[in-house]
């Protein structure tokens, strides 16, 4: 079977060098297996997903020359066909703030409290919420904005793409064992999911964009040569920072080396 990866950044702000390394991990497993690869823009957000962010990662990846086959972008404009995929799972409306659920719990963990109710959705105070299996939270995929929530519009689009392997950082486990149900439900095939270890910060802390962590972007605006970019991507991903001065390099990565 064919291969079919994705790499999918949210353009809400600059990436950093923890994107960096997942798309890199994955064009490497991509090539390695002779697969296809696809530039998936998680955009839903109209508001905060800006096009230069969107320009800029694609400007990125044109200067390290990490290519891909196709992009899919623009999720505002496919709204209909997830709500479509809505109806085709287990669901419920639930108008339940996170206020509501600290009140009632302590913590921001749902409890179920609408699941046998039949509320009527109200743009604004309501979601939609996955009815999820007994050993698991029922969580949002529709979100009170009216829009789909990630695991939605995640799912949907690796399907219409045809994607069967993502690689993904684990800060993502959760997500995917919600996706794992969906795609559980909805009777498909399922996909494969790969999770790697995380680049930090000095203080052990994932990298954040809504942080401007790291300075990847300084070494592009300042057009440093790609080689100095490797290097330092290496270093950051624990490898022989000497041995990789092209994106060729990473050609030669075990992607086990990295999985958690």
């Amino acid at each position: 079977m064919k291969i079919i990866s994705r790499i999918a950044p949210t353009p809400n702000g600059e990436i950093h060098w923890g994107n960096l390394m997942n798309f890199v991990l994955t064009w490497s497993y991509v090539k390695q297996n002779d697969g296809e690869l696809i530039l998936r823009f998680d955009d839903i957000d109209s508001d905060r997903c800006l096009p230069q962010y969107a320009q800029n990662i694609r400007d990125i990846l044109s200067y390290i020359e990490l290519d891909f086959d196709r992009e899919l972008s623009r999720q505002i404009l496919r709204k209909e066909e997830y709500f479509n995929l809505l109806n085709k799972l287990p669901h419920y409306v639930c108008n339940c703030s996170r206020q509501d659920i600290m009140n009632r719990t302590g913590d921001h963990y749902y409890d179920g409290y609408c699941r046998n109710k039949k509320n009527i959705f109200d743009k604004g105070k309501s979601s939609f919420r996955f009815l999820a299996n007994k050993e698991s939270l029922d969580f949002v995929i529709w979100r009170k904005e009216d829009l789909p929530a990630y695991q939605l519009t995640s799912i949907k689009d690796d399907l219409d793409l045809g994607v069967n392997i993502v690689v993904r950082g684990a800060d993502l486990i959760e997500s995917t064992l919600m996706q794992q149900q969906m795609l559980k439900s909805l009777n498909v095939e399922p996909i494969r999911f790969i999770h790697h270890r995380l680049i930090t910060n000095a203080d052990g802390v994932k990298l954040s964009k809504s942080r401007n962590d790291g300075d990847l972007m300084s070494y592009i605006q300042s057009n440093k040569p790609t080689s100095q970019i490797f290097k330092q991507l290496a270093f950051l991903m624990g490898l022989d920072a000497d041995k990789y001065s092209c994106l060729n390099d990473f050609l030669s990565l075990k992607l086990d080396d990295f999985l958690v």
